[in-house]
């Protein structure tokens, strides 16, 4: 898909995505009415979104060849940060959700259901630093605008968050208070996080990609050692210790680094 997108061919990626969540919901709704059987129904729909995958990774690929001496730097600067991001969240929550559900199933539950009602909205929200890596390359960057775009979308997540909070907080035996303690977290995160990925993608890019992948290890860092605290909210409390040192941090360098280069 981003390749698809730095290369202008915006139609085409969204007729890939398009047929891949129809697949996926068709696989996984067809599978659920035919069979009850929970492995069933998660083997065949990740079996289906394989083979589609790999077919239009082939054809999306196919006359794409790989110079080490120059992909695998351009592969530093522009993604550096989000692998080591995701390797190292796998860790955070790996000990995060291991000692937060040791308080107790309320606790568990909470955790659950928040993530229920915000997981997929983070997923939507990470365009925001892809489109800024486009804007970026192509020379037409504007943090102005571009966080003015991605509060438009917040707007967007946040009213679909509450539609599924409200169809679906039903279902579930909840401790109010303390889903209120994760869902304020992760609305401080959601606010917070135009301007620590805008500004963290600029610096990935134009300025040093080593320092500003470094500096996003020390958050994730921080985020991790929060873990082990003797709390239930340890997974609050180190993710909004992590987004608060990163929202400073990236802010101090754009404005030394960055702000007079695109003038904003």
């Amino acid at each position: 898909m981003e390749r698809l997108y730095f290369a202008n061919r915006a139609k085409y990626a969204n007729k890939l995505m398009v047929i891949f969540n129809i697949i996926y919901m068709a696989t996984l709704v067809g599978t659920a009415i035919l069979t009850h059987d929970k492995t069933q129904i998660v083997i065949i729909s990740l079996l289906s979104l394989a083979v589609f995958t790999f077919y239009s990774g082939v054809r999306t690929f196919r006359s794409f060849k790989l110079k080490l001496n120059v992909h695998l730097y351009k592969w530093f600067r522009y993604e550096s940060y989000d692998v080591l991001d995701g390797c190292l969240m796998f860790l955070i929550y790996l000990f995060g959700l291991s000692h937060s559900t040791e308080y107790g199933v309320k606790y568990m539950v909470a955790i659950n259901f928040s993530s229920l009602v915000t997981d997929t909205q983070w997923d939507s929200y990470d365009a925001i630093s892809t489109v800024a890596k486009i804007d970026i390359s192509n020379r037409r960057f504007n943090l102005r605008k571009s966080i003015k775009n991605a509060y438009v979308l917040l707007v967007i997540l946040l009213f679909s968050s509450f539609v599924m909070l409200m169809a679906t907080i039903r279902f579930y035996e909840i401790d109010v208070m303390v889903l209120l303690i994760f869902l304020a977290t992760e609305l401080y995160y959601f606010l917070v996080y135009p301007f620590i990925a805008l500004k963290a993608s600029y610096l990935q890019i134009e300025w040093s990609p080593f320092v500003t992948t470094s500096n996003k290890v020390i958050a994730l860092i921080i985020r991790f050692l929060a873990t082990f605290l003797n709390t239930p909210f340890c997974l609050c409390i180190g993710q909004v210790a992590a987004c608060t040192y990163q929202l400073i941090v990236y802010g101090l360098l754009y404005k030394k680094y960055g702000s007079k280069k695109v003038g904003n």
